[in-house]
């Protein structure tokens, strides 16, 4: 009572885990984890930021507090780290969110993609040469599915191998690939033999790998895409992924995990705009309409995200729950973010005010791990048993 008393003596909470006591779906260790990160990157990461958007640079230094934080090693299950529950992993995400997308978009990119491919389809050897290094950040990489041609809808893949004595030959083109200014990336590639779509570990500075980096991007500045073009590049065997035998399942695995990481950014943007918003109202001012639109809708972003990791945790969660889920939460993160705008007014445009940002960081992360269209299509198909991606062959 003495909670409600306080809050209703003021307009607004400045956490927005405080408005439905969300701290306590967590326990007091993972409140404490959590606290402890949001110091660090308040303190150290945050005012440093925006000098790194403006010129669409990755803040290196950054590397260097993840490591000396050890979140990674929150992140990736034994025995290279502690392998911690989902929504713990997932509220740092989103806290890293609230500063900067473009950063928990690394996160994404760098663990939920990278790491997390090595760790489940990689040999015992992969995992002893790589994991290390990118849980420290000592190396980074990126995850190269998406093609010039082929981005949502990847069975027609035109990158591929072809098998030679001792390893493969690696030719194609990948594009939009995060943290490509890195050290190495997983290609997906399809095999001349077997016709299969198979995945490796390239290294980034091997022979025939060019890189270009994609630029005059006006959202998520700061994480580095590339158009990556491989000529001829040669992959020793011992750098495919012996547990990626279906590339269905294998990818479908990582983009379920990775689509739920998608919600919690969409989380930390909500939150990072709703607060910011809530703080404008001067303590005399009256609350706007859209207020409480934004609060409202800042929980069930927050609230779908932490049940979809419950899920997940419990091996309960299906691909069309984690799609649902990804397509509601950008959705209504984009609504926040107009109603933010609106509520600011001139004050809206700022960069130091967090909105137009992450207005335009939103627009990403609607896109990727599959469009709103596509996620639609995917919890459609679930809930239906109806497929509705590619033509009905009516052929006799």
């Amino acid at each position: 009572m003495e909670r409600v008393q306080s809050i209703s003596q003021q307009l607004y909470t400045t956490d927005s885990l405080d408005i439905l006591e969300y701290n306590f779906l967590y326990d007091e260790e993972e409140n404490i984890i959590r606290k402890k990160f949001r110091e660090v990157i308040q303190r150290d990461i945050k005012p440093h930021i925006n000098q790194y958007i403006e010129k669409a640079q990755f803040p290196t230094f950054v590397r260097q507090k993840l490591k000396e934080f050890g979140l990674f090693k929150l992140f990736v299950g034994p025995p290279f780290g502690e392998g911690r529950r989902t929504r713990l992993i997932g509220i740092l995400i989103s806290e890293m969110a609230m500063i900067d997308s473009g950063l928990s978009l690394f996160m994404l990119v760098q663990w939920s993609v990278l790491m997390t491919t090595i760790e489940w389809f990689g040999s015992e050897a992969q995992k002893q040469l790589y994991l290390p290094k990118l849980i420290d950040c000592d190396q980074i990489g990126g995850w190269a599915l998406t093609e010039p041609n082929y981005g949502s809808d990847a069975s027609g893949l035109e990158s591929n191998v072809k098998e030679i004595d001792g390893g493969f030959i690696l030719n194609g083109t990948k594009r939009w690939i995060g943290n490509g200014n890195g050290d190495i990336v997983v290609v997906w590639a399809k095999n001349q033999t077997t016709k299969q779509i198979e995945g490796f570990i390239v290294e980034l500075t091997q022979k025939g790998v060019t890189r270009q980096v994609i630029e005059h991007k006006l959202a998520v500045r700061m994480v580095q895409n590339y158009h990556l073009t491989f000529e001829n590049v040669f992959i020793p065997v011992n750098m495919k992924l012996p547990l990626a035998t279906s590339f269905q399942e294998s990818t479908n695995k990582i983009l379920k995990h990775s689509r739920i990481v998608a919600v919690w950014i969409s989380s930390g943007i909500a939150r990072g705009v709703c607060e910011r918003a809530l703080q404008y109202i001067e303590p005399k001012q009256k609350p706007k309409k859209k207020v409480l639109s934004m609060i409202s809708n800042t929980q069930s972003v927050l609230l779908m995200a932490w049940r979809v990791s419950e899920l997940y945790d419990s091996k309960q969660l299906t691909l069309g729950q984690v799609a649902l889920a990804k397509s509601y939460a950008t959705t209504r993160t984009r609504e926040i973010c107009t109603q933010a705008k609106d509520l600011l007014e001139g004050a809206g445009i700022y960069e130091d005010d967090y909105i137009l940002k992450a207005m335009l960081d939103i627009e990403a992360t609607h896109t990727y791990e599959g469009t709103y269209d596509i996620n639609a299509l995917v919890a459609g198909r679930e809930l239906t048993g109806l497929s509705a991606f590619k033509a009905r062959n009516n052929k006799q």
